[in-house]
């Protein structure tokens, strides 16, 4: 059995800021479309992704509506976890009023719980999504897949990244895993593995479906063909020329660098207030015990009003 590896999708109709795309969400189902149809192809029957299927959750419904239509198209069954950017308020109790779980209950994706799911006889996926434990697996004589949603990559984004791990320390963590599929980190990186006895331990990320930003210029969207478990091989999608989608002129001059510090430092404080918003929060939860549907009603309360 072969199957389909995605990495971060964040389908939106929200243009990012340096983007020139007159529609972006066109841009997005375009590349999903041509992942699939490589897969089918490659006569990939499953596809694995690791989350953040939409870049928000709270994209309009002709989004979901859209991306619906297009994964009926193939006959593909689809596992995936969920990322930061499925769930408001990075909170869990959200998930199940997700556009995410709209597609589940849509019958095109499962959304692949941490006691597992089966794929096929001897095989099993487990799922990690963002924030969440890594689970144990039911038995080890299966070929145990991982789904999970976290910072693992090939080099620190910014010296002070916290909760980061490197490929081979993970796996290292958790040798009960053959495959380990990762999102969240935007880059690709594949063929890290490790011997553990007479079984090989693999780790994969094929990075971000599309390109977001000017850090993204040099980076070429891909998919993965993993041939029957056993190894995995990287196809590039088609994509434009940087200069064709991004906006790349910037003038330097003093007022425009003033106005780039003060935009920086805002966003600064915005990240920082909001950070500690969410962590006062989850003490208070914590502390009170706060019900799960209290807690969905104040973290759907917090993101209406910003």
């Amino acid at each position: 059995m072969n199957s389909l590896i995605l990495g971060d999708l964040h389908i939106t109709n929200k243009k990012p800021g340096r983007r020139k795309d007159k529609d972006y969400l066109e841009m997005c189902l375009g590349k999903l479309e041509q992942a699939f149809t490589l897969g089918k192809e490659h006569d990939c029957e499953v596809a694995f992704q690791p989350g953040d299927w939409f870049d928000s959750p709270q994209v309009g419904n002709h989004v979901i509506i859209r991306t619906i239509k297009l994964l009926k198209k193939f006959d593909i069954k689809i596992f995936c976890t969920y990322g930061q950017h499925d769930i408001l308020g990075h909170s869990t109790f959200t998930l199940k009023n997700s556009p995410l779980s709209v597609l589940q209950a849509a019958g095109v994706v499962r959304i692949v719980p941490s006691t597992g799911m089966k794929v096929m006889k001897g095989v099993w996926v487990y799922g990690s999504g963002f924030g969440s434990e890594v689970p144990m697996p039911r038995r080890e004589d299966h070929l145990n897949i991982l789904l999970t949603h976290r910072m693992i990559g090939s080099d620190k984004l910014f010296d002070a990244q916290k909760d980061f791990e490197y490929p081979v320390p993970f796996l290292k963590k958790h040798p009960e895993y053959d495959w380990v599929i990762v999102g969240d980190y935007h880059y690709p990186f594949q063929d890290v593995r490790m011997r553990n006895g007479g079984r090989c331990n693999e780790i994969i990320n094929v990075g971000c479906m599309v390109r977001k930003t000017l850090a993204d210029v040099e980076h070429q969207p891909m998919v993965g063909i993993l041939h029957n478990f056993r190894q995995v091989d990287a196809y590039k999608l088609e994509c434009v020329w940087a200069s064709e989608i991004f906006d790349l002129t910037q003038k330097e001059t003093v007022d425009s660098e003033r106005w780039k510090n003060l935009i920086d430092g805002l966003q600064e404080k915005r990240s920082v207030i909001s950070s500690g918003i969410k962590s006062m929060l989850l003490r208070m939860y914590k502390h009170n015990k706060t019900k799960p549907e209290v807690r969905q009603l104040i973290e759907e309360s917090l993101q209406e009003v910003g």
